[in-house]
């Protein structure tokens, strides 16, 4: 199926009235005045959303409310999905978009609605254990110089099976040597589905790649999420875990290099994410270049010999089997 194309040009500091005519489903099951607002992202996902909210209802930490974005419309499954989980969650809303706005767009638009002190995505296929609010909100509350806090990692190889997976920490005191970390041997996003201050994560940005990366998603969260290093460390918890489903259908085009053209727009891409590091930091503290950029020389390096180790490994192996 072909995909809408979309702006990635995003004002994240934007604030969205939330309109009667967009609300498809509200109940209010407890009389909490919610701390964290979980913004759930979904276009047809009714097959898969019921996890996401099974997840959501079994919080140990009840002062929050669900916004859930439908990008498809009014769509039946889902309505059904919220409203069998509706009782067991203290505050869900569902709202319609009237036309497929983007995964972009829908992301920034719950964002946007957010009205509580702390906000998190999560995925329409994922899951949460049962202390992850509790544990990320208590991190927040007694560290206030983080801008964001996370769980563990669990990578779901299919519905029964996965393991814990190695996660890339920035917390480190000093700005120097988070960022430099971050740039240089950050090799996953995790942290977009952690715990933030609302008001810090509005300060986020996020303008798009250039040609010929320009509507792909694929790595655009390092660049948004490069901002929260930059503000402070980031707190980290052993007690809870964000659970990717990463095995399932998504809602947008991901970039998989499989002719030389591809490749060429990964490579292209990559070289944008680093580019985008050193842009950012030239703006903000030019002296900060002296992590930015040779840590943007070493995770680019290493992302160019990957490149080339796996071509090789594809080229023995098709060597091999003749």
């Amino acid at each position: 199926m072909t995909q809408p194309k979309f702006s990635t040009v995003m004002d994240w500091s934007q604030r969205f009235s939330l309109l009667e005519e967009d609300v498809v489903f509200r109940h209010k099951a407890e009389p909490r005045s919610p701390r964290v607002t979980i913004g759930l992202p979904t276009y047809r996902r009714g097959a898969t959303i019921d996890r996401a909210l099974t997840a959501i209802a079994k919080q140990t930490y009840r002062d929050f409310v669900v916004l859930v974005s439908d990008n498809a419309g009014r769509d039946e499954a889902t309505l059904e999905a919220i409203q069998r989980a509706a009782p067991h969650i203290p505050e869900i809303c569902l709202i319609a978009q009237h036309e497929n706005i983007g995964a972009l767009a829908n992301i920034n638009k719950l964002l946007g609605l957010a009205d509580t002190e702390y906000f998190m995505w999560l995925a329409d296929d994922d899951e949460i254990t049962e202390t992850y609010l509790a544990e990320l909100v208590l991190l927040l509350d007694s560290a206030p110089d983080s801008p964001s806090a996370m769980g563990r990692w669990k990578k779901m190889e299919n519905l029964e099976n996965g393991d814990l997976a190695r996660q890339h920490r920035s917390d480190a005191d000093g700005r120097f040597a988070r960022v430099f970390s971050y740039v240089a041997f950050g090799r996953d996003d995790t942290l977009f589905y952690g715990l933030h201050r609302t008001q810090v994560l509005r300060q986020g940005q996020f303008a798009g790649f250039a040609w010929p990366n320009r509507n792909m998603l694929t790595n655009w969260c390092y660049v948004f999420l490069f901002d929260l290093i930059w503000k402070g460390p980031i707190a980290y918890s052993d007690n809870a875990a964000w659970v990717s489903h990463n095995y399932t259908e998504k809602q947008y085009d991901r970039s998989n290099a499989v002719t030389l053209s591809d490749r060429a727009k990964t490579f292209v891409r990559r070289f944008n994410v680093f580019w985008l590091y050193c842009a950012k930091t030239a703006r903000q503290n030019p002296v900060m270049l002296f992590a930015t950029i040779p840590a943007s020389i070493i995770g680019f390096g290493y992302d160019l010999a990957s490149a080339v180790y796996r071509v090789g490994a594809r080229f023995f192996r098709r060597g091999s089997a003749s």
